[in-house]
C-alpha cells in the first residue's frame, strides 16, 4: 500500500523544525580564505558576489547549521566586517520561491515547505489517485510511456499580509501524445463580461428586493482535478518526495509506476474533464440550467424568477442568490467535494472588492487591482527613473500620439507596460481603453513622448 508509512512522517517534519538549544554543540562554520582580489575589495567595503554566494552555500549545507548560529557567532563583527554584514543580509533575507524539489526540501525554509509537500502527497494517496502498477508491464505489455512530474512552489500573500506556502506536484503534460493520452483539451472559463453581469444582477436584487436576502459569496473547490477522471489511461513516474518521506523504497520506485485514477494538474485534458464533471453535477444534482451565452454560468429559477447563479472559473466559483439557496447549494456540493468557503466577495481573479454604502444607505462595490497598478508603476520607474503620477482621467482628451522620429526607448519594457495597461483596461477600467489603444499603436518604435 503506497499510503503505508504516512504515520510518523509529520513527527519527523516537526522534529526537523526544532532550533538547536544553547546546550547543543555548535557546528564550526566553514572558513573560506579570500583571494588577494577579495581582500582588496574588502578593504574598500566591497564584497564580491561570488565570494558571498560560495560562503552562504557552504554555511547552509553544513549539517545542523542554522542562520541563528551565524548571527550569534558573528554579531560583534557585523559593524566592522563588511563581508560578515553582506553574508548576514544574504542568509536572513527571503530566499524567494524554490525552483526545485531539493531546494524546497533541504533549503533554509524547509520547515515551511516540507509540511506543504506532505499535504500535497497525502491528498493523492488518501484519494487513491496513484494506483501502484508494475512498470515492466506498462512499458512492455501495454506499450505505454510514463509521464514525469514536477514540483511547483508558490508563496501566496493574503490580505492580512500573512504568507501561505503552497506546494503542488504537476505532470509534464507536454509529454502527452494526442490521441493516445487524451482526445480533446479545450475547456471554457467565465468571461469578464459574464462575471460583471452576475455581480450586477446581485446588486439589482439587493437594492430592489431586500426582503429576499440575496448574498454574493465565493468558494474554492480544493484539489478540483482529483474529482474528475482522465479521458484515457495515463501512467506517471513516481514524483520526488515519495522516497524522501519514506512512503516507498528505492526498489519499489524503480520497479513500479503510478496509474492515474483521476485527473491531475498538468495533464492537458484535466481542465476539460473537470468542467464536464462539475457541469454534470450542477445540472443533475442541483437542477441548474447552463447559460447558452456563457457555458460557465449556471442559474436556477423558481416561479419564473432567478434565485441562484454560479460562475465557474476553473476552481474559483462565484455564487449569488437567495441566502437559503446559496447555503443549500454549498451543502450539496460539500457532500461530493471538499470546499473552502471564502465568504462574502472580497477578491476574485486578481480584483479586490470593497463593500461601501452611499449617503442614502445603498450598498455598492468598489473594485481595485492594487497589485497590477504597483507592477505598472514599478516597471515605469525602473525604465525611466521617474515616479508615475495619478490623474483623474486616464489620458489627455483629444491628444493623439505622433510617430517617433527620435531614438527608440527600451522597447521590451514599453511593451510590457502597455500590455499590463491593456489588461487593466479590459478587466476593470474601460475608460482607459483609448489610452491603451494609442500606446499600443507605437509598439514597434516607441519614443520618449510615448513614455
Amino acid at each position: 500500500d503506497p499510503a503505508a508509512g504516512l504515520d510518523g512522517i509529520r513527527g519527523n517534519i516537526d522534529d526537523d523544525q526544532e532550533e538547536p538549544s544553547d546546550e547543543q554543540t555548535q557546528v564550526e562554520q566553514p572558513k573560506v580564505k579570500p583571494s588577494k582580489g577579495s581582500r582588496e575589495l574588502k578593504s574598500l567595503g566591497i564584497v564580491p558576489k561570488s565570494t558571498v554566494s560560495r560562503m552562504v552555500k557552504e554555511l547552509q549545507t553544513t549539517p545542523g547549521w542554522t542562520p541563528y548560529d551565524h548571527i550569534k557567532q558573528n554579531v560583534d563583527a557585523l559593524e566592522e566586517d563588511p563581508q560578515q554584514l553582506v553574508i548576514y543580509s544574504a542568509i536572513t533575507s527571503d530566499p524567494g520561491e524554490p525552483t526545485t524539489f531539493e531546494e524546497a526540501f533541504n533549503g533554509p525554509q524547509r520547515h515551511h515547505w516540507r509540511p506543504a509537500i506532505l499535504k500535497e502527497i497525502q491528498n493523492f494517496l488518501r484519494k487513491g489517485v496513484w494506483k501502484k502498477t508494475n512498470k515492466a508491464m506498462v512499458l512492455n505489455v501495454l506499450k505505454k510511456h510514463l509521464i514525469t512530474t514536477k514540483w511547483v512552489f508558490k508563496k501566496k500573500v493574503e490580505q492580512d499580509k500573512t504568507i501561505r506556502y503552497k506546494a503542488r506536484v504537476v505532470s509534464r503534460g507536454f509529454l502527452q501524445i494526442p490521441g493516445v493520452d487524451y482526445t480533446e483539451s479545450f475547456a471554457p472559463v467565465a468571461s469578464d463580461t459574464g462575471i460583471k453581469v452576475v455581480i450586477g444582477i446581485y446588486l439589482y436584487y439587493e437594492f430592489n428586493y431586500q426582503t429576499e436576502n440575496w448574498v454574493l459569496e465565493t468558494f474554492d473547490v480544493e484539489d478540483l482535478f482529483l474529482n474528475a477522471k482522465p479521458s484515457c489511461p495515463t501512467y506517471i513516474a513516481w514524483p520526488k518526495g515519495i522516497r524522501e518521506l519514506g512512503i516507498l523504497s528505492e526498489e519499489e520506485i524503480n520497479n513500479s509506476c503510478a496509474e492515474l485514477t483521476a485527473a491531475m494538474y498538468g495533464n492537458i485534458d484535466s481542465p476539460l474533464q473537470w468542467m464536464r464533471t462539475f457541469s454534470f453535477f450542477l445540472k443533475n444534482k442541483l437542477k441548474m440550467v447552463q447559460s447558452a451565452t456563457d457555458p460557465c454560468i449556471f442559474y436556477k429559477q423558481r416561479e419564473g424568477r432567478v434565485v441562484l447563479m454560479l460562475v465557474l472559473y476553473v476552481d474559483d466559483t462565484l455564487c449569488a442568490g437567495r441566502k437559503e439557496e446559496v447555503e443549500w447549494a454549498m451543502q450539496t456540493i460539500e457532500k461530493e467535494m471538499k470546499l473552502e468557503r471564502l465568504g462574502k466577495l472580497k477578491k476574485d481573479l486578481g480584483i479586490w472588492y470593497k463593500w461601501k454604502r452611499d449617503k442614502l444607505g445603498n450598498q455598492y462595490l468598489e473594485a481595485h487591482m492594487p497589485k497590477m497598478v504597483e507592477e505598472i508603476t514599478t516597471k515605469f520607474f525602473e525604465a525611466t527613473g521617474k515616479q508615475a503620477k495619478e490623474y483623474e482621467t486616464p489620458g489627455a482628451p483629444g491628444k493623439t500620439l505622433r510617430k517617433n522620429e527620435g531614438p527608440t526607448v527600451e522597447i521590451d519594457a514599453y511593451r510590457s507596460i502597455v500590455g499590463k495597461i491593456m489588461y487593466y483596461a479590459t478587466k476593470l477600467s474601460p475608460d482607459a481603453s483609448n489610452t491603451a489603444r494609442e500606446l499600443a499603436s507605437h509598439l514597434s518604435n516607441p519614443g520618449m513622448e510615448h513614455w
